[in-house]
């Protein structure tokens, strides 16, 4: 089960990382949100093998919000649009090792 803690951290780099995006500073909100998400993930995935949803869920809200702060700030779609895109070819990507070496690789980091 994931502790209180490590919601609590990703939440916690999701509301900076948002605030940062809104701010303009989209380097340091991706920053952010990747130490943050990565603090639960990683020890949560080393102590139980697995990679919680409730994470992956508060993660890809994060990446969201920030996209949708960048986008706020800039008024362009092109980079939100190329940040989808590269999300995509990454999960398919992953999707494909799955497929094809299911032993290779868990399906939490197909989700992540």
């Amino acid at each position: 089960m994931t502790a209180t803690w490590q919601i609590a951290a990703a939440c916690g780099a999701v509301g900076v990382a948002t605030l940062l995006a809104l701010a303009g500073w989209n380097d340091a909100a991706a920053i952010i949100l990747i130490v943050g998400m990565g603090i639960g993930v990683v020890v949560t995935d080393a102590a139980e093998r697995r990679i919680p949803r409730a994470l992956i869920r508060i993660g890809a809200l994060g990446a969201g919000l920030c996209m949708f702060g960048a986008w706020v700030r800039s008024t362009e779609l092109e980079p939100v649009a190329n940040a989808l895109i590269s999300a995509a070819l990454v999960g398919l990507a992953f999707v494909v090792v799955y497929v094809w070496r299911p032993q290779s690789i868990g399906f939490g980091d197909v989700r992540l």
